[in-house]
């Protein structure tokens, strides 16, 4: 019974295999139409849209050569006496710098950086090379929209945060692709597909620039200023030795030949004498506590080694003619045959209450 079964299923399901092809090949004129007509849609695309162009950074956060380096100097320091600074964490995760690339105020900062060579802005230049005016032709209030180069962001309307917001948006989803390639070195791929080669060339780096300046000034703030405390103090104490020095000499000028039973008027002398010591003293610590200070924030500041900039010629996208109309052609044949199987499943359907 059960084979009875299944060859009844599979001589059913070979008739309406058989049912479907006589009932295309029966609409094979209105078939190669809509094929053909997608074809030709699809060549007028290829021919019409405009072609991208794609850039690449690469770079590397290389925070372990920093530890050796400062734990270097560390030792160094340490075989004269100095003392040792304390192994400073590493600060550059790839997820981490990923997101902070990512991120609305850093991207927003670097679209409102001018362009190199150029009077303008970032977002003025990806407005232009978006043709977004030309999207606000029915909204007059964004018509004069601009962002000059040196405005403070504090006196931005509205309408400018709105539209920045916008920008920013279009270019993380659209534009830009940031993308950690290898867990074991770090390496960062930030990656911009754009209308405009020169946007697409400078771009990446503008945004890698901000986001190390950011990064540093964020990770090392405390220890710069532990370091400019110190290097204060230090250049304060050199000069008040220097000071002491110049009066020891000038006050050992006024009693050389002096006799000896004046011992009074040997006082300013030897008073110089205990501040040039004291300063030397003191001076020594500071020195010690500078070179400390300077080699913890050589171990927090991060280094970033950009392996590939972009470079002329950019990698050109265009959609090529034989694959805008094979494409065109698929999707044509494919929206017909579906049309045509929902117009035989509407009729099947209407037809069965009219047998019963």
């Amino acid at each position: 019974m059960e084979e009875k079964k299944k060859k009844k299923s599979m001589k059913d399901n070979i008739q309406m295999i058989a049912d479907l092809w006589k009932y295309f090949l029966a609409r094979w004129v209105i078939i190669c139409i809509f094929g053909f007509g997608g074809g030709a849609v699809g060549l007028v695309i290829s021919i019409l849209k405009k072609p991208t162009y794609e850039a690449k950074l690469s770079f590397v956060l290389d925070s372990n050569s920093i530890s050796s380096m400062a734990g270097g100097l560390s030792g160094l320091a340490s075989s004269f006496g100095l003392g040792g600074a304390a192994s400073g964490e590493s600060i550059f995760e790839g997820d981490n710098f990923i997101a902070l690339l990512e991120s609305k105020p850093l991207v927003e900062k670097s679209l409102l950086k001018r362009v190199p060579h150029k009077k303008i802005t970032f977002a003025d230049y990806l407005i232009e090379i978006r043709e977004l005016k030309l999207q606000w032709e029915d909204k007059p209030h964004l018509k004069n929209i601009s962002y000059p180069v040196g405005q403070p962001r504090s006196k931005f309307t509205y309408h400018q945060d709105s539209v920045l917001r916008e920008i920013y948006r279009d270019l993380t989803k659209n534009l830009m692709e940031i993308k950690l390639t290898s867990n074991k070195v770090n390496i960062i791929n930030i990656k911009i597909e754009s209308p405009s080669h020169y946007f697409a060339k400078t771009f990446p780096g503008v945004l890698i620039d901000e986001a190390s300046d950011f990064y540093i000034q964020t990770k090392t703030a405390k220890a710069k200023v532990n370091y400019d405390v110190l290097k204060r103090q230090t250049d304060s104490v050199r000069a008040e030795l220097y000071n002491a020095i110049a009066g020891l000499a000038s006050a050992n000028e006024q009693i050389y030949g002096l006799n000896p039973a004046y011992m009074t008027q040997r006082v300013p002398a030897v008073q110089k004498q205990v501040d040039v010591q004291a300063n030397t003293s003191i001076l020594t610590e500071l020195v010690k506590n500078l070179e400390m200070a300077r080699v913890n924030l050589l171990n927090k500041t991060p280094l970033i080694q950009v392996i590939e900039r972009p470079r002329y010629p950019l990698e050109e996208k265009k959609l090529r003619k034989l694959h805008g109309v094979i494409i065109g052609g698929f999707l044509g044949g494919i929206l017909i045959l579906a049309i045509l199987l929902t117009i035989k499943y509407i009729r099947e359907s209407l037809e069965e209450p009219s047998h019963a």
